[in-house]
């Protein structure tokens, strides 16, 4: 019975250890995400300030 039991933690342990590692790459992920249309929307202002202020 304390084989199983042991057996049964070290698998709960390694399914917690793979579902921190998602979820920080669910975040990088959406962080990346979020940079990427950040840089967008500066590049597009930037543009949109260039074109007002051109003579």
């Amino acid at each position: 019975m304390l084989i199983f039991f042991l057996h049964t933690q070290n698998l709960s342990n390694e399914l917690n250890a793979k579902v921190v590692v998602f979820d920080a790459q669910q975040s990088n992920y959406e962080f990346c995400d979020t940079e990427k249309a950040l840089k967008s929307q500066i590049e597009d202002l930037t543009l949109q300030e260039m074109q007002l202020t051109s003579p």
